[in-house]
Protein backbone atom coordinates (compact mmCIF):
# COMPACT_ATOMS: atom_id res chain seq x y z
CA UNK A 1 0.00 0.00 0.00
CA UNK A 2 2.78 2.15 -0.17
CA UNK A 3 3.65 4.25 -2.75
CA UNK A 4 7.14 3.71 -4.15
CA UNK A 5 7.61 6.89 -5.96
CA UNK A 6 10.20 6.88 -8.84
CA UNK A 7 13.51 8.16 -9.04
CA UNK A 8 12.58 11.21 -11.26
CA UNK A 9 9.49 11.91 -9.29
CA UNK A 10 11.82 11.83 -6.24
CA UNK A 11 13.86 14.26 -8.20
CA UNK A 12 11.25 16.38 -9.73
CA UNK A 13 9.78 17.03 -5.78
CA UNK A 14 13.89 17.69 -4.62
CA UNK A 15 13.63 19.96 -7.59
CA UNK A 16 10.27 22.04 -6.34
CA UNK A 17 11.50 21.83 -2.48
CA UNK A 18 14.94 23.78 -3.45
CA UNK A 19 13.35 26.09 -5.71
CA UNK A 20 10.79 26.99 -3.04
CA UNK A 21 13.15 27.03 -0.48
CA UNK A 22 15.46 29.15 -2.33
CA UNK A 23 12.25 31.38 -3.28
CA UNK A 24 12.57 31.82 0.14
CA UNK A 25 15.82 32.91 0.48
CA UNK A 26 15.32 35.30 -1.62
CA UNK A 27 12.45 36.97 -0.19
CA UNK A 28 13.95 37.03 3.06
CA UNK A 29 16.98 38.44 1.63
CA UNK A 30 14.46 41.30 -0.44
CA UNK A 31 13.36 41.98 2.61
CA UNK A 32 16.54 42.26 4.75
CA UNK A 33 17.61 44.65 1.78
CA UNK A 34 14.30 46.87 1.91
CA UNK A 35 14.67 47.33 5.85
CA UNK A 36 18.03 48.38 5.39
CA UNK A 37 17.29 50.88 2.97
CA UNK A 38 14.65 52.02 4.61
CA UNK A 39 16.96 52.86 7.97
CA UNK A 40 19.11 54.31 5.55
CA UNK A 41 16.56 57.07 4.69
CA UNK A 42 15.53 57.84 7.69
CA UNK A 43 19.00 58.38 9.00
CA UNK A 44 19.23 60.63 6.02
CA UNK A 45 15.62 62.39 6.55
CA UNK A 46 16.88 62.62 10.33
CA UNK A 47 20.24 63.85 9.53
CA UNK A 48 18.43 66.63 7.12
CA UNK A 49 16.24 67.87 9.89
CA UNK A 50 18.56 68.30 12.10
CA UNK A 51 20.80 70.50 9.49
CA UNK A 52 17.55 72.72 8.87
CA UNK A 53 16.73 72.66 12.19
CA UNK A 54 20.25 74.14 12.85
CA UNK A 55 20.56 76.21 10.20
CA UNK A 56 16.62 78.16 11.68
CA UNK A 57 17.93 78.17 14.55
CA UNK A 58 21.38 80.27 13.93
CA UNK A 59 19.14 82.62 11.59
CA UNK A 60 16.28 83.18 14.40
CA UNK A 61 19.01 84.58 16.84
CA UNK A 62 17.34 87.50 17.17
CA UNK A 63 15.05 88.86 20.90
CA UNK A 64 11.63 88.96 21.11
CA UNK A 65 9.42 92.41 20.81
CA UNK A 66 7.90 91.74 24.34
CA UNK A 67 11.33 91.77 25.93
CA UNK A 68 12.86 94.63 23.93
CA UNK A 69 10.08 96.51 24.91
CA UNK A 70 10.03 95.56 28.38
CA UNK A 71 13.90 96.29 28.86
CA UNK A 72 13.13 99.92 26.45
CA UNK A 73 10.48 100.83 29.76
CA UNK A 74 13.16 99.30 31.85
CA UNK A 75 16.23 101.93 30.29
CA UNK A 76 13.01 104.81 30.40
CA UNK A 77 12.63 104.00 33.95
CA UNK A 78 15.89 103.99 35.49
CA UNK A 79 17.16 106.64 33.36
CA UNK A 80 14.19 109.03 34.76
CA UNK A 81 15.28 107.29 38.19
CA UNK A 82 19.16 108.24 37.92
CA UNK A 83 17.78 111.99 36.29
CA UNK A 84 15.80 112.39 39.30
CA UNK A 85 18.59 111.24 42.33
CA UNK A 86 20.87 113.30 40.30
CA UNK A 87 18.73 116.43 40.18
CA UNK A 88 17.59 115.42 43.88
CA UNK A 89 21.06 115.18 45.33
CA UNK A 90 22.58 118.72 43.48
CA UNK A 91 19.00 120.47 44.87
CA UNK A 92 19.28 119.49 48.59
CA UNK A 93 23.45 118.77 48.46
CA UNK A 94 22.65 115.34 49.87
CA UNK A 95 25.31 113.85 47.80
CA UNK A 96 27.30 110.87 50.01
CA UNK A 97 24.96 110.87 53.36
CA UNK A 98 23.78 107.80 54.75
CA UNK A 99 20.06 106.88 55.17
CA UNK A 100 21.26 107.04 58.96
CA UNK A 101 22.93 110.43 58.71
CA UNK A 102 20.31 111.83 56.85
CA UNK A 103 17.27 110.81 59.33
CA UNK A 104 19.94 112.06 62.18
CA UNK A 105 20.51 115.66 60.38
CA UNK A 106 16.68 115.80 59.71
CA UNK A 107 15.71 114.50 63.26
CA UNK A 108 17.95 116.92 65.18
CA UNK A 109 16.23 119.76 66.56
CA UNK A 110 18.00 122.61 64.82
CA UNK A 111 16.49 121.68 61.34
CA UNK A 112 13.04 121.28 62.64
CA UNK A 113 10.62 123.81 60.97
CA UNK A 114 6.85 123.66 62.03
CA UNK A 115 5.24 123.41 64.94
CA UNK A 116 5.18 120.18 67.41
CA UNK A 117 1.55 118.80 68.57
Amino acid sequence: MTEEKSLEELQEELESLKKANLEKEIAKEKEKLEAEKKAEEKKSRIALEEEIMTRIMSEMQTESKIQVESNKEEENILGRYNSFIAEFKEKHGYGGISYEDLTRKISSPGNYKGARN
